[in-house]
């Protein structure tokens, strides 16, 4: 959707759900920022906590283990349809499903840059290290067999674009 001043993004994508939508804030900064900058943002009917979404999810399956059986926790969300055959989600659940999509970006107007963001390095260790861990080899191969979530736009090994190490179950901004 281009810039229109007259509907939200809320409004458009519930007509359009699966178009997206660019929302522009502009805010001015008085004084320099010498050191890190964090963005903080809520989401409207978005219940991270409810008991099912948070239990919906394949443990296993998201520290590499991968099967072609995912848990029954994932339901409705552990196969879906690609290509004519039915295959298993990976990652699978609801909350991978529903996962986080927006983009942030900051432009320094003066300037006309784009203010570099940290996409690594946000995640808590003990997640990257125990929790969330990538099936051995290479990423493509070891989903060859496995299908995206409905929702997500990119299999899994192609979540990061910019940083091919920043993909698959360890993406910094996935691990919750």
């Amino acid at each position: 959707m281009k810039l229109n001043e007259n509907i939200t993004c809320a409004e458009y994508i519930k007509n359009n759900d699966m178009d997206s939508c660019i929302c522009q804030i502009n805010f001015n900064l008085t004084e320099d920022f010498k050191r890190d900058v964090y963005f903080y943002y809520g989401l409207s009917n978005y219940y991270q906590n409810h008991r099912r979404y948070v239990k919906s999810r394949d443990d296993s399956q998201l520290r590499g283990q991968l099967s072609l059986t995912p848990s029954s926790d994932c339901d409705p969300f552990g196969y879906a349809e690609e290509e004519g055959k039915l295959k298993p989600v990976a990652p699978c659940g609801a909350i991978a499903n529903s996962m986080f999509n927006d983009t942030l970006m900051v432009r320094s107007l003066d300037w006309d840059i784009e203010v570099p963001v940290l996409r690594t390095g946000i995640a808590w260790t003990s997640d990257k290290d125990i929790k969330f861990r990538n099936p051995p080899g290479d990423l493509k191969t070891a989903f060859a067999n496995f299908t995206k979530p409905v929702n997500w736009r990119r299999p899994v090994w192609q979540l990061d674009l910019n940083n091919t190490d920043n993909n698959g179950f360890q993406v910094n901004y996935c691990i919750n």
